[in-house]
């Protein structure tokens, strides 16, 4: 053996040292050998060390605990290492991680990409396996950096009635949650979505963290305060459906999830059904469709 992690936990099996036989009838030299080569381990495995970023950055050529990760190649594995065995990783630039859910286990099951100052505390499972136990950002970390990503695309049609009433009803299925990593985070929300209403009017849509209205207009007197309307003719085209696209960036002050969603009102003036996904008549002929809606909740640092 020739460093700690080569150590068996078994005493009676850790019977070399660098080379030099550990018996019941050691020589003085062989103890003096024997005592510099444990000290030796003892010395690499506290001291600091660098390792170059590559698909694989093999920490088993690397027996210090704490590493400094240099370069921007993107890690795909970490090398075969003894299972139980630590690391603390520290990187001095922009790389990606990338999750396997065997060989890289990541925190929440997706890529990382680090910033310079990051740090990551791995353990190794054995035969070329590592789960990350905690990933730190650097302090503050860079402004405007891209921590996560979450979508949902609905394809299928929502309906729902509005009876003349200036409430707004959810689109069922149109929701996205976040987890932000921080408390000043900001998420970008962004939402298509594609309506259309059983009669003649308008559709006006909003999002919402939660039940709370973001990103709207002032309401002034009659008019409601809306993220986005839309009212493509007083007798719309029977085989039309409108695309309205909103977004906002929001600062919900959490670490907690966030549930972001898209509501809609045909206002008080009419009753009818508002649709999502589908044409005012949704007719079955050649020259009809169906579209896809998406929201998308982008958490970027702050």
């Amino acid at each position: 053996m020739t460093e700690i992690t080569d150590l068996s936990g078994t005493d009676a099996s850790n019977t070399s040292a660098g080379g030099f036989s550990i018996t019941d009838n050691l020589n003085t030299a062989n103890i003096d050998d024997v005592m510099r080569v444990t000290f030796g381990m003892l010395g690499r495995q506290f001291a600091a060390d660098t390792i170059a970023s590559a698909t694989t950055t093999d920490l088993s050529t690397k027996p210090a605990q704490a590493i400094t990760v240099t370069g921007t190649t993107t890690i795909t594995g970490l090398g075969t290492v003894k299972a139980g065995t630590i690391k603390f990783l520290t990187f001095s630039g922009a790389l990606t991680l990338t999750h396997n859910g065997t060989s890289l286990i990541l925190p929440g099951g997706a890529n990382i990409s680090t910033a310079a100052g990051d740090a990551a505390i791995v353990e190794s499972l054995g035969s070329g396996n590592w789960r990350c136990l905690n990933y730190m950002l650097a302090a503050d970390g860079p402004a405007g950096r891209i921590l996560d990503v979450q979508s949902t695309t609905k394809v299928d049609v929502a309906t729902f009635s509005s009876a003349s009433t200036d409430n707004f009803t959810a689109f069922s299925g149109m929701t996205v949650s976040i987890t932000p990593k921080r408390t000043t985070s900001k998420i970008w929300v962004i939402a298509s979505v594609n309506v259309s209403q059983s009669g003649g009017g308008s559709v006006m849509t909003r999002l919402v963290r939660g039940s709370t209205a973001i990103g709207v207009g002032t309401a002034s007197s009659n008019r409601l305060g809306v993220g986005a309307g839309t009212r493509p003719a007083a007798t719309p085209y029977d085989h039309d459906a409108q695309n309205i696209v909103m977004q906002h960036l929001d600062s919900p002050s959490t670490t907690s999830a966030v549930t972001y969603g898209v509501e809609a009102t045909a206002g008080s003036a009419y009753n009818v059904t508002v649709q999502l996904n589908s044409t005012k008549l949704d007719s079955d002929v050649s020259y009809g469709f169906r579209a896809a809606s998406t929201i998308t909740a982008i958490e970027i640092s702050g």
